[in-house]
């Protein structure tokens, strides 16, 4: 629609969109695809906001794709360029969110908790709760690739995750901590008990069945349950 209207900062906004909500459903080309799109369009026409939130969105899914090193560089980029707009505001938490993935992708575990460890200050400082749960969950995923010995403290925020998905009713959140939580359990001898809470969850969805959460739910429950 917003090509056909052809106002160019509608188009930029719709691309720039379409990407972060393959990013929130990790799609991860299609979310590369989009971004690189939004960064291109906004370079040639000077939309500066698109520039620098399609940069994090690229920088996240290049993480993914096995290019972390780059991937922690672009978003870094796309942060330092929405500081200097004063545009981030809410979108701060979120974003940091995805510098943590791509830290601990890189094998930045260090990087990767300071930088929840802001996130989480700007929570509570702001009372912006919207991403906390996967803040969380990120944490004790990256307690975990520190060291094993952090396991008490990593599932302590990852049932923190869950309780504030469920208090949000944040469904999405609540089956990607509650599968964080179960692959802690499995490596702990306790695989029963893994797979009675993710079943749960999983079974509350009716469809989407072919987005990643899921497909990485299942195919823990089925490892689970041989």
């Amino acid at each position: 629609m917003a090509r056909e209207l052809g106002d160019l900062p509608s188009v930029a906004f719709a691309l720039g969109t379409a990407a972060q909500v393959d990013q929130i459903t990790r799609a991860v080309q299609t979310a590369l695809e989009m971004a690189e799109a939004a960064i291109s369009m906004a370079d040639n026409e000077g939309l500066a906001y698109f520039a620098s939130h399609g940069r994090i969105v690229k920088g996240w899914a290049l993480a993914q794709l096995g290019h972390a090193e780059e991937g922690v560089a672009q978003i870094r980029e796309g942060l330092t360029m929405a500081s200097a707009r004063g545009e981030e505001m809410i979108w701060r938490t979120y974003n940091l969110a995805q510098l943590a993935e791509a830290c601990g992708a890189a094998g930045r575990i260090s990087d990767g908790l300071a930088v929840t460890a802001e996130a989480l200050g700007l929570v509570h400082q702001n009372g912006e709760t919207w991403w906390e749960a996967e803040i969380l969950r990120l944490r004790g995923e990256l307690l975990l690739k520190q060291d094993r010995a952090n396991s008490a403290e990593a599932l302590v925020s990852v049932e923190r995750a869950i309780e504030i998905a469920r208090r949000q009713g944040a469904k999405s959140l609540e089956l990607r901590a509650t599968t964080s939580l179960a692959r802690l359990l499995r490596d702990t001898r306790r695989r029963d008990e893994a797979r009675v809470l993710l079943v749960e969850i999983y079974n509350w969805f009716t469809e989407g069945f072919d987005t990643t959460d899921l497909k990485d739910a299942k195919d823990l429950l089925d490892e689970l349950s041989s």
